[in-house]
């Protein structure tokens, strides 16, 4: 159930998560996700499904169900800490989000 959870939240993003664009990862398709655990995690994949990187959100995730948010937006990511009732916001730089 929990794998389905996950590729249901990867698929979604699929279409709307990349298009951010910086020196170095504009030549990429990037997918971004929540790890919606406790320790909330943001995870960047490329098109082949490879994880580029992880970053600590610095909020808790662990909502039921798929009720996590991200949003993107001019290479900028917004990620829902449901746990924490709060959202983090990275940017895209040269060398990954940050």
């Amino acid at each position: 159930m929990k794998l389905l959870q996950y590729a249901s939240a990867l698929a979604l993003v699929l279409g709307t998560a990349a298009g951010a664009s910086a020196q170095g990862w504009s030549e990429q398709t990037l997918v971004v996700t929540a790890s919606n655990t406790p320790y909330n995690n943001l995870l960047v994949y490329n098109g082949s499904s490879q994880l580029l990187q992880t970053l600590a959100t610095g909020g808790k995730g662990g909502v039921s169900g798929n009720s996590g948010g991200i949003a993107t937006g001019n290479g900028r990511v917004a990620v829902v800490n449901f746990g924490s009732k709060n959202v983090s916001i990275f940017a895209l730089s040269e060398h990954g989000f940050r």
